[in-house]
C-alpha cells in the first residue's frame, strides 16, 4: 500500500463519523509522519506495517473524539458529531456504524451510504469533487413526473376509446373469422 492509499482509506473511514475539520487534522498528522520517518530514511511500507490498519486507526479515533469528558467511548456522555458530517444528518444520533465494510456495531455498515466529501467539496488529496445529496426530494420529484406521465397517457386513452374500442373489436371479430375459417379457406 502506498501512502496515498493509505491516507485515502483513513480519509474514507474518518469521513463517516467526524466533521472535516477533524478529518483533515488527523490526515495532515499522519502524512508529517509518514514524510518524517521516510525522511529519516526508512521505507514507506516500515511506517505503514508500522502503523498498522487504516480502519482500525480511524476506530480509534473516532473513539477517542467521541468520548466525553469520561474518556470512556459508548457512555452516554458521548459527543455526537452527526450533524457535522455530511451526508450522516439522516442516521440516529450515537451511532457509530457505517466507518467500514464490517461496520461493527450498527446499522450502515458500508462505503457507499455517505459522501466522501463536506458540502464544500474538500477532498485531501487535491481533487475537486462536488456530491449533492437531495434526500428524498429525489423520490419526490420522481414520483410526480411519473405521475404527470400516467396522466397524459390515461387522459388520451380516454379520449381515444369512443373510436378505439369499435376499431379494436372490428379488427377481433376480423381476426377470428379467420382463423375459424370464414375467410375462404
Amino acid at each position: 500500500m502506498s501512502k496515498r492509499e493509505f491516507l485515502a482509506k483513513l480519509t474514507e473511514y474518518l469521513s463517516y463519523e467526524l466533521p472535516e475539520y477533524m478529518v483533515r487534522e488527523k490526515i495532515n498528522f499522519y502524512s508529517d509522519y509518514i514524510s518524517s520517518e521516510t525522511g529519516k530514511g526508512r521505507s514507506v511500507d516500515e511506517v505503514l506495517d508500522e502503523l498498522g490498519d487504516p480502519q482500525l486507526i480511524a476506530h480509534s479515533i473516532i473513539d477517542a473524539a467521541k468520548s466525553g469528558p469520561d474518556g470512556i467511548p459508548g457512555s452516554d456522555d458521548d459527543i455526537d458529531y452527526s450533524s457535522e458530517v455530511y451526508g450522516n444528518a439522516g442516521r440516529g444520533s450515537g451511532s457509530s456504524a457505517g466507518w467500514g465494510p464490517e461496520g461493527g456495531n450498527g446499522s450502515a455498515g458500508s462505503y457507499g451510504q455517505q459522501g466522501q466529501t463536506d458540502r464544500s467539496g474538500y477532498d485531501p488529496f487535491g481533487g475537486n469533487i462536488h456530491t449533492y445529496n437531495f434526500g428524498c426530494f429525489t423520490g419526490i420529484l420522481i414520483f410526480l413526473i411519473m405521475m404527470c406521465v400516467f396522466s397524459v397517457i390515461g387522459a388520451v386513452l380516454g379520449a381515444l376509446s369512443p373510436v378505439l374500442v369499435p376499431v379494436c373489436m372490428v379488427f377481433l371479430i376480423m381476426w377470428l373469422l379467420n382463423r375459424t375459417g370464414g375467410g375462404g379457406r
